[in-house]
């Protein structure tokens, strides 16, 4: 199976993560980071 690489640079993909992170800790609701393993590999949740 191919592996696909969603981020074209290391500064990009942290740009998105902390863009996410900043945007969950405004919501109003309750959550949970988790990983799930799937015949693709770890899954993040």
């Amino acid at each position: 199976m191919e592996k696909n690489i969603v981020f074209k640079t290391e500064e990009g993909k942290s740009n998105v993560i902390n863009n996410y992170d900043s945007f969950l800790q405004k919501w109003a609701l309750a959550y949970e980071k988790n990983y799930v393993n799937t015949r693709y590999g770890k899954t993040f949740i």
